[in-house]
């Protein structure tokens, strides 16, 4: 039986496998990359972080070897959920979670000027 993640990663190679038959001189993927979550109580100094990252390096390999060469990257850490309440002795609870994409840029390895 196929995971969750090994289906999304035959889909992006089938996508830029399709894209270089195509014959397109650019391939845009947007991966979750990570995710971080934070709390912190402004009353006092406690500060809660947890941060989780997988890597993409092994995808990206797979798509450079159907012919693609990776040209820029970019991250960007989108919230997806923050709150804030009064605390129980003063002071101010907040918390923000969210999820970290990567934004990659490959080039058809074709097009690339020597």
């Amino acid at each position: 039986m196929q995971t969750a993640a090994d289906q999304q990663t035959a889909e992006i190679l089938k996508l830029a496998s399709e894209a270089k038959e195509q014959g397109q001189g650019f391939l845009e993927l947007q991966l979750q990359v990570g995710t971080s979550q934070q709390k912190s109580n402004v009353s006092a100094t406690g500060v809660y972080s947890h941060r989780e990252a997988k890597s993409s390096a092994g995808l990206l390999s797979a798509v450079e070897q159907i012919g693609w060469h990776l040209e820029h990257v970019t991250y960007l850490f989108t919230p997806t959920q923050q709150k804030t309440h009064k605390a129980f002795l003063g002071g101010e609870n907040a918390s923000i979670s969210g999820v970290v994409m990567g934004i990659y840029l490959f080039r058809a390895v074709d097009t690339i000027a020597s």
